[in-house]
């Protein structure tokens, strides 16, 4: 299947869901400034209600279809590089090696962009053809999680840490501190756009979002402490956009349904992959 770039529109598919969080959740701001004096504060909005960062969705999200890929594995069907963030040596597409393409795809000084995406595009992995990479725009968007007002209770939870000594397995000295955690039990609204992707890509986009479902993906800080373990649930929307209502869209906010159930996706990788191309 030829790559859907972003030069003509496609298509667009419009998710939202719940994140119901199962255990406390850390999402670190960075800065010390809490009003209730711990350590590391949780990120917050203007208002200080906290939120989840969409890149750190993002990055959760697609740390688990990374793992998910490399274990499938049906090159070149479906796979992912062994590492998208060295540019040198892990992945699929390697600045040395995208610099050659681009030298290729320039005739007296002007660069055939169109030859150039899809010619990298046919090198790039699943994952980064998905997500992103330093070469490719991503077809995945993902919105901050605001908070569910009717699920808050008002107030962060303060909890304390102490670093271990690797040695003597105990406690080590001066360094005990406190961080901010939302309580469990809160709710956070979650909505993605997927824009471009072709069956595969959304089928194994929808395979990611499935652990995230059955609440196998935690997310923030502090896990091996038990923190960020959340379930996805109450699709509340899927709207599709696709050429043929396109219009009706743009001028009246429109939109239809997919062209077949969201589950058909994943379904489908399995013929896909068993028939070793899309």
């Amino acid at each position: 299947m030829m790559y859907q770039d972003f030069a003509t529109f496609h298509n667009r598919l419009m998710l939202r869901a719940t994140l119901t969080l199962e255990t406390g959740l850390r999402v670190g701001s960075g800065a010390g400034d809490s009003v209730v004096g711990a350590d590391i504060p949780i990120v917050c909005d203007a208002l200080g209600r906290p939120f989840i960062p969409g890149s750190s969705f993002k990055g959760a999200l697609r740390a688990t279809v990374e793992r998910l890929a490399r274990t499938i594995n049906r090159f070149p069907v479906l796979w992912a590089c062994t590492d998208p963030l060295d540019h040198k040596a892990g992945a699929c597409v390697t600045a040395k090696r995208k610099d050659k393409m681009l030298a290729d795809a320039t005739d007296n000084g002007r660069i055939n962009e169109r030859k150039f995406a899809r010619e990298l595009a046919a090198e790039t992995c699943t994952v980064c053809r998905l997500f992103g990479s330093p070469w490719l725009a991503s077809k995945v968007r993902i919105k901050d999680l605001p908070l569910l007002e009717e699920s808050w209770a008002g107030h962060v939870e303060v909890r304390t840490g102490v670093g271990i000594d690797r040695d003597t397995r105990t406690a080590a000295g001066q360094v005990l501190y406190s961080f901010e955690a939302v309580p469990a039990g809160t709710q956070f609204r979650c909505e993605i756009v997927v824009e471009n992707a072709d069956e595969v890509e959304l089928g194994l986009l929808l395979l990611g979002l499935r652990e995230m479902q059955q609440g196998h993906v935690p997310l923030g800080g502090a896990r091996s402490r038990g923190l960020g373990w959340g379930k996805l649930s109450d699709w509340e929307e899927i709207g599709w956009v696709d050429k043929s209502n396109l219009l009706d869209y743009l001028t009246e906010g429109k939109v239809g349904t997919p062209p077949k159930p969201l589950e058909d996706y994943v379904k489908g990788l399995k013929g896909v992959l068993a028939g070793g191309g899309a």
